[in-house]
């Protein structure tokens, strides 16, 4: 199914969807019976999921208030039956986001560890400056086909300029291109050496090739003193198992 499509159903399911969102929920409902299926399968899983809290919290009084009898006595206080029943409430609602929620994907990580590191090259005032310059000033604008356009006019040997039209092939989906270009900067002792191995990283995240991306990330996060170490360690303890 369209992941568009299994968004919505999810959000049906938690009761958020927007205006828009909901007219085009109604509309698949009614043209498509694989959509529908879906939808009535996830909604009936969810209800046996979904704890009955009114019957818990009968229970959880019960257990709280016992009927007192003449013949028996409570074999302990009733504050620890209160603190056992908070701690069954406790894991059966962790335990019940945890089952909705999952863990994160690889877009997530990559959306929330990824950012375009900003440009720090100089350009001198000679003929092929001109299109370095170019190159640049679109990278700085956020205008990465542009930006990649004008690098592709620049001879590549500066390792600044492989970095940064590395990053400008990420930001175009180019992403087979750009690990060629990484991958000659994390075989160097260059200044470009770790935010490579982060960047490369990153791309094997985004498409869930986690003993890859566990590789790179390892790697970096043993190189002391390294800016980047300390968001390798970060990320590897989000990375499923």
């Amino acid at each position: 199914m369209e992941e568009e499509k299994l968004e919505l159903i999810e959000k049906s399911l938690r009761e958020s969807l927007t205006e828009a969102e909901a007219i085009r929920f109604r509309e698949w409902m009614a043209t498509d019976p694989e959509f529908a299926r879906q939808h009535a399968l996830l909604k009936q899983v969810q209800g046996a999921l979904k704890p009955d809290v009114k019957a818990f919290q009968q229970d959880l009084q019960a257990v709280m208030n016992p009927a007192p009898t003449a013949q028996t006595r409570p074999l302990f206080p009733r504050s620890i039956y209160r603190v056992a029943a908070v701690i069954v409430l406790l894991i059966g609602a962790l335990a019940f986001w945890w089952m909705l929620s999952g863990p994160p994907s690889g877009a997530d990580l990559y959306a929330q560890h990824f950012s375009p590191p900003p440009e720090n090259l100089s350009v001198r005032g000679d003929s092929v400056s001109y299109s370095l310059g170019m190159a640049l000033m679109a990278y700085q604008s956020g205008q990465y086909a542009e930006a990649l356009a004008a690098f592709d006019q620049v001879e590549p040997t500066s390792p600044g300029v492989r970095f940064y039209r590395a990053i400008s092939l990420i930001q175009t989906g180019q992403i087979t291109e750009a690990r060629t270009e990484l991958k000659l900067l994390t075989g160097t002792d260059g200044a470009y050496q770790q935010a490579a191995q982060w960047y490369a990283a990153l791309t094997y995240v985004q498409e869930e090739n986690w003993s890859e991306a566990r590789l790179r990330l390892e790697n970096l996060s043993r190189q002391s003193g390294s800016s980047y170490a300390q968001k390798a360690v970060s990320l590897i303890e989000q990375l499923p198992q």
